[in-house]
């Protein structure tokens, strides 16, 4: 699905399945509100904003998220999960209130910041044995919090930096 605009998509007590690439020529808003989960089979790009949002189930990128600006991925009770690389021109903010953050790559940001926290549950990044760069931003800080859980950042391998910041 292409849009030459926004995409905005919203749906209550049910479940949101895109099966193609979603591309929007500015912003991608979804939300699934009160229970439900969110499946984007594979990439999902904007080139503005992306903001996802699912209350009460999962929130799945089956490949890549990559946004011109910011993402915005917030779950309060379950998990959220991107197939290979989250990639922000700008901030990179995932949040989980109670369940788990798992990224199969990396998560970047050219000139922003990386949030990835939790209040309850665990944070994976670069579970995939080729995931390399696995927390990298060029100009900005890197805050990776869970609150009570584990955080498991994969391993770049030796010549390769695992977690990379300008800042903090």
């Amino acid at each position: 699905f292409i849009a030459g605009k926004d995409i905005d998509l919203t749906m209550t007590n049910g479940d949101l399945h895109v099966s193609d690439l979603l591309h929007s020529g500015q912003d991608i808003k979804a939300v699934v509100k009160q229970q439900g989960n969110m499946y984007f089979d594979t990439d999902v790009v904007a080139n503005r904003d992306i903001d996802l949002t699912v209350d009460k189930g999962i929130l799945n990128v089956g490949r890549n998220l990559t946004s011109g600006n910011d993402i915005n991925m917030s779950v309060q009770e379950g998990t959220l999960s991107v197939g290979a690389v989250v990639a922000a021109n700008k901030q990179a903010k995932l949040q989980v209130e109670d369940g788990v953050i798992d990224i199969g790559e990396a998560v970047r940001s050219t000139d922003g910041d990386i949030w990835l926290t939790t209040t309850t549950g665990d944070i994976r990044v670069g579970s995939h044995a080729d995931a390399k760069e696995n927390l990298k931003t060029d100009t900005g800080s890197i805050y990776v919090h869970a609150g009570s859980g584990n955080i498991d950042i994969g391993n770049s391998g030796p010549k390769v930096a695992t977690i990379s910041s300008a800042k903090d």
